[in-house]
């Protein structure tokens, strides 16, 4: 048979318990450890270690305004070459880039503009010196062999 315990006697139970537990002394912490001397040096590599990371760490903020100003400086080229190397024709006369797909009236602008046709008057006269040996286009000092 289960002995019925009345709801006052659980209650005295319960109290009992509780002042057990107060009457037990709280723990006390441990200890710390006696204070021990550090030596110098672990002390200097630490402080080192410390600048290094603060360098790192410094460096680390610098990395993302360099990185997009790669990206920029690698778009930068890449339109450049694709607009250089895809469409683009030197002229032989006036060393000038023209676009092969330019239209008719702009290739015909180029070829009456000055540039072209100072150059043309440049080459012309070189060809014509050079025809009667006194173009030799060697700058000064010309042919050390000519007297």
């Amino acid at each position: 048979k289960k002995s019925q315990q009345s709801p006052q006697k659980k209650k005295k139970k319960k109290s009992k318990e509780k002042d057990k537990a107060k009457d037990v002394p709280p723990e006390e912490p441990p200890e710390p450890p006696p204070v021990r001397m550090v030596d110098p040096r672990l002390l200097e590599l630490e402080k080192s270690k410390l600048k290094a990371l603060l360098q790192l760490q410094s460096l680390s903020l610098q990395l993302p305004p360099l990185r997009d100003n790669t990206d920029n400086l690698l778009r930068q080229l890449q339109y450049l070459r694709s607009d250089t190397s895809t469409d683009k024709v030197v002229c032989d006369v006036s060393g000038n880039f023209m676009s092969s797909r330019d239209a008719d009236e702009r290739i015909a602008a180029h070829y009456a503009g000055k540039q072209y046709v100072g150059w043309k008057l440049v080459r012309d006269k070189l060809q014509e010196l050079q025809k009667t040996g006194h173009g030799g286009g060697g700058g000064m000092g010309g042919d050390p062999r000519r007297g």
